[in-house]
């Protein structure tokens, strides 16, 4: 079982994820498989802050014609911070235990 996820600390909002699943996927504009989310900016002590939290939609395949070749979705290739994580269950526990902020977006087998 391999999981894919997020570390929301690292995700900087750039959408790199978006673009390369469309383009990857030849997904149409009117649709999408990932999107980055922002939440509204909010104020913590003097700074300012606003949060980028990508999800995915029950048409994501994960890039299956990737991850048979034992490739990562492109998605996860594409990301320039490393937030997108495509692992085991080892990785992710290990990830968990770190006290990193994770989402799971979604799971495969």
């Amino acid at each position: 079982m391999r999981f894919f996820y997020v570390n929301l600390d690292r995700c900087v909002g750039c959408h790199a994820c978006e673009v390369a699943c469309r383009q990857e996927n030849s997904i149409p504009m009117d649709e999408w498989w990932i999107k980055v989310l922002e939440t509204k900016p909010e104020k913590i002590g003097e700074k300012t802050v606003f949060y980028f939290i990508p999800t995915v939609n029950e048409k994501c395949t994960l890039c299956k014609h990737l991850t048979e070749k034992n490739l990562n979705p492109a998605c996860v290739a594409s990301c320039p911070t490393k937030a997108l994580t495509y692992s085991n269950l080892t990785q992710l526990t290990k990830d968990i235990l770190e006290k990193k902020p994770i989402s799971i977006l979604k799971i495969s087998q």
